[in-house]
């Protein structure tokens, strides 16, 4: 559909290219203590959860709609959404980081639109 509206606006003696975004990882390691009564395994297994749904390059972010070009969570954000799932006492630790592999150069890394890279979560 994109290709179609931008190829009829395009000047005759041009090509059109299209490319699909690139995509960068953000890792996520994360300790939580759970409440009292909550299933270590159930409360580490809803905090992996969280975490990927609010990674998502397209659904995700604290709107639900996706991640902008370039943009990235702070890791406050992070322990936020964490420390807010149901059955999680607190956020004993949690360290991020982004994916330098891929093979992207630092420009198209900038602006890749994050995704999750590995989670893992241990309560």
């Amino acid at each position: 559909r994109i290709e179609a509206y931008l190829d009829a606006r395009r000047p005759l003696n041009t090509e059109l290219v299209l490319l699909g975004p690139d995509y960068v990882g953000l890792s996520v390691h994360a300790r939580v203590a759970p409440a009292a009564g909550w299933s270590t395994q159930e409360v580490a297994q809803a905090c992996r959860d969280r975490l990927i749904e609010f990674l998502h390059p397209l659904d995700g972010g604290d709107a639900g709609e996706g991640w902008a070009p370039g943009k990235r969570p702070h890791r406050s954000d992070l322990v936020a959404l964490v420390g807010a799932v149901d059955g999680v006492d607190h956020v004993v630790d949690l360290r991020w980081s982004i994916d330098e592999s891929g093979g992207l150069d630092a420009d198209r890394r900038a602006l890749a639109l994050v995704c999750a890279g590995t989670i893992e979560v241990t309560a």
